[in-house]
This record gives C-alpha cells, structure tokens and sequence, in this order.
C-alpha cells in the first residue's frame, strides 16, 4: 500500500474520530448539567480508573501504554470543558 493509501484511510478513521468526540462532548455537557443539580464535584478519580482499566485489559500489550495516555487527555478535555463551563453547568468544584 502506498503512503497516500495508508493516509486516506487514517483520514477516513479521523473523521469518525472527529465525529464521536462531537457526540462524547455532547454527552460531557449532560454529565456536568447533572453534576451541577446534584453537587457533585467534576472529577471522579474512580470512575477514570475503572475507564483506564476497562479500555486497556483486552488490547495489544505495545498498546496499553498509548490507550492510557489516550483515555487520559480525552477525560481531562472533559473535565476541562466541564470546569471552563461552570458558570454555564453551576458545577463545584474540580
């Protein structure tokens, strides 16, 4: 296969990418709504372990490492957005 081949599929797989952080997002923004009705504080230390571990015991060894830094930067864009939209969520706390 040549280098534009393999790079139009990575293109195909991006915008797919693309498309499901839109709609993760989305749901972020109903998650912080309920956190503020119910005083929760954003970040769940729990529940991001359980995610790592979840996302992480049936792939490649050579991967886990990459799918943990992955899964990491997705959940703190999460929290992120959660936190710069507190006003807007009412959301206590980080």
């Amino acid at each position: 296969m040549s280098l534009e081949k393999y790079r139009a599929e990575l293109d195909v797989i991006d915008k797919a990418l693309e498309e499901n952080f839109v709609r993760r997002m989305k749901v972020v923004a109903k998650i912080g709504e309920y956190k503020r009705a119910n005083g929760i504080p954003t970040l769940d230390a729990g529940r991001e372990k359980a995610v790592l571990e979840k996302h992480t015991k049936d792939i490649e060894p050579d991967f886990v490492p990459y799918m943990e830094e992955y899964f990491k930067a997705m959940m703190a864009i999460s929290r992120k957005y959660q936190d710069d939209n507190r006003n807007l969520f009412g959301i206590k706390g980080k």
